[in-house]
């Protein structure tokens, strides 16, 4: 298992604590590289899609999205963090 990947498990109480919404976000973030097409495929503003982002990354305590005014791409982190993937499509699907 990646170095990155333990984290996720390291303090179960801080995983526990992240909502479907903040990873919902983060994930479709993750497939579209897009904030605004990310907040349209999921129906939501585009601050709120940023927010909940936003708030991922401080419980997580980890940056997952390295942005500049044109370009969003994932860390090394936020790739790890994408074996969330699966559990949110469990969710919503």
């Amino acid at each position: 298992m990646h170095l990155l990947e333990c984290k996720l498990f390291v303090s179960r109480k801080e995983t526990m604590a992240l909502s479907t919404d903040m990873l919902e976000a983060f994930i479709k973030v993750a497939e579209r590289l897009s904030v605004s097409a990310a907040a349209n495929d999921l129906d939501l503003g585009k601050a709120v899609v940023s927010k909940r982002v936003a708030q991922l990354e401080s419980r997580l305590k980890v940056t997952l999205f390295s942005r500049s005014t044109r370009k969003i791409a994932l860390t090394p982190a936020g790739e790890a963090y994408c074996v969330f993937q699966p559990i949110v499509d469990g969710i919503s699907g």
